[in-house]
């Protein structure tokens, strides 16, 4: 899947202060108390801890639901690192060359065959079980792979490749 190719987020849920806390513990974990991790949150933004604390915590606007964050900090948290997107764009370029190759039994690499990645895959657009977050994953399109796929999420899309690189570069 070409995740570098400019998707923009669907018009979601309303941010408020409770639903910003939860995404922020989701993916940049909690302290040992619960409490949002300020500098790990900070660290990834570039910005000061006392930054991401009037974020979530509103300061003189402390009465309302609102979070006090730019929409342009949201996508930023939400999005990986620089590395993640790098890595992602290289998966996709190589998921390219690959299905290039596979007219080619002499260009198919004998590790494609080994890990499965020439047999049926799925991506599936998911709701993750306990969490108001979408995630697209890609799985192998057996009935093990896709019976955890439904114990820890519920499918809201998908569709069923050739091979995994099929899935790479959808």
């Amino acid at each position: 899947m070409n995740t570098n190719a400019g998707a923009q987020p669907v018009p979601g849920p309303r941010w408020t202060r409770k639903r910003l806390v939860a995404m922020l513990i989701d993916c940049y974990g909690p302290t040992q108390r619960g409490a949002v991790d300020v500098d790990a949150v900070a660290q990834y933004a570039g910005v000061a801890p006392s930054t991401v604390r009037r974020w979530i915590g509103g300061g003189e606007r402390a009465n309302r639901r609102k979070p006090s964050i730019p929409k342009r900090r949201i996508a930023q948290l939400q999005r990986g690192p620089q590395i993640v997107e790098r890595r992602n764009q290289q998966q996709y370029q190589y998921a390219l060359e690959a299905l290039g190759a596979l007219g080619d039994e002499n260009s198919i690499l004998p590790a494609w065959r080994q890990q499965r990645w020439l047999n049926e895959h799925t991506v599936a657009i998911v709701e993750v079980k306990g969490k108001p977050w979408h995630q697209v994953v890609v799985t192998k399109a057996n009935r093990r792979a896709l019976d955890e796929l439904h114990r820890r999420a519920t499918v809201l899309d998908s569709v069923t490749l050739p091979t995994r690189f099929h899935t790479q570069a959808r």
